[in-house]
């Protein structure tokens, strides 16, 4: 069994050593806001990786890691002496409980939902699906496949590792988890306590303990704290979507704070970060997380509060 071997192998293996530039591979990276929030915290070498690169993404090389050919490109990563752990949020499209649930439009009528892929009582795919949703589940399974590869590799190294997926994400239940069910310490918190405009709860996988602080939970509806519905939203465009679309990048409290707890777990590993750039989580402004994973404001059609000259002098030239 490989999670055994792994286990029983992680009081023989050696650590690496700590490189003079680590960075920290984020694999199905999408915007990449924790590879950026590594980047200003030190961590400047950290990539991510996925099969394309997003809109107003960080730094994201393209790879299919549903291929063999995208997954030896990944593993040329992880195996080089510099990396020093690997942040993973698996697609979890196909792993969604709220597939079931009935979706109300904004007449109110209620439709059903899509199709369920998978089940409590079959997590790796249901037996009833079409060929093209077939395909998608199985893809998604391959990748499941590999990151308990990549997973078992960083824990005999003794390599950072995270996995993130929703908390009622049915990837939990798979078989591909499965071998590292108990090897990994669990962190569970809502994303509106770190600036989300819905309680979505979330779960890291991690083998750090740095991380085990992050699990804030929502402070209650007031006055400053409103959530967001679920279901079927409208947006600027006039277009429909799922609201489950619009929670698919991190808040951005909650990409630094991720990336704060992973630049303390690399430095109880020996490593040296530039102390002009380790700013905790409380004394980081929102303008400055903006510009780190940028997100810029529209502009706006106000003046300037402040102008851009000391004084203005007329020319004496009538010109």
């Amino acid at each position: 069994d490989e999670g055994q071997c792994a286990a029983s192998s992680q009081n023989t293996a050696t650590a690496r050593p700590m490189p003079k530039e680590p960075f920290i591979l984020e694999i199905c990276a999408g915007s990449a806001r924790v590879t950026s929030c590594l980047q200003a915290l030190g961590l400047h070498a950290s990539f991510g990786v996925d099969h394309k690169k997003h809109r107003n993404s960080g730094r994201v090389l393209v790879a299919d890691l549903t291929t063999g050919e995208g997954q030896a490109l990944c593993w040329s990563w992880i195996q080089s002496p510099s990396c020093m752990g690997i942040f993973c949020a698996p697609p979890c499209g196909t792993c969604s409980r709220a597939r079931r649930i009935p979706i109300t439009l904004p007449n109110l009528r209620k439709i059903a939902g899509p199709q369920p892929l998978r089940t409590p009582l079959m997590p790796d795919g249901v037996t009833k699906m079409s060929w093209l949703i077939r395909r998608r589940v199985q893809s998604a399974n391959t990748l499941y496949a590999f990151i308990t590869k990549v997973v078992l590799y960083c824990l005999n190294l003794n390599l950072i590792f995270v996995i993130e997926n929703p908390r009622s994400s049915l990837y939990w239940r798979t078989s591909f988890f499965a071998p590292l069910r108990r090897l990994l310490q669990y962190t569970a918190h809502q994303a509106c306590a770190y600036g989300s405009e819905r309680p979505k709860w979330t779960v890291l996988a991690h083998n750090t303990l740095s991380l085990s602080s992050l699990s804030k939970t929502c402070p209650g509806l007031s006055r400053t704290h409103k959530h967001k519905p679920w279901g079927v939203v409208t947006g600027p465009d006039q277009t429909r979507t799922f609201s489950t679309a619009e929670e698919a990048a991190y808040p951005m409290q909650l990409a630094y704070a991720i990336a704060f707890g992973i630049t303390q777990e690399l430095i109880s590993l020996g490593w040296q970060p530039p102390p002009w750039e380790l700013a905790p989580p409380d004394t980081v402004s929102f303008h400055y997380l903006r510009s780190i994973v940028g997100v810029q404001p529209k502009a706006s059609r106000m003046p300037p509060l402040l102008s851009e000259f000391l004084t203005c002098h007329a020319c004496p030239h009538s010109c």
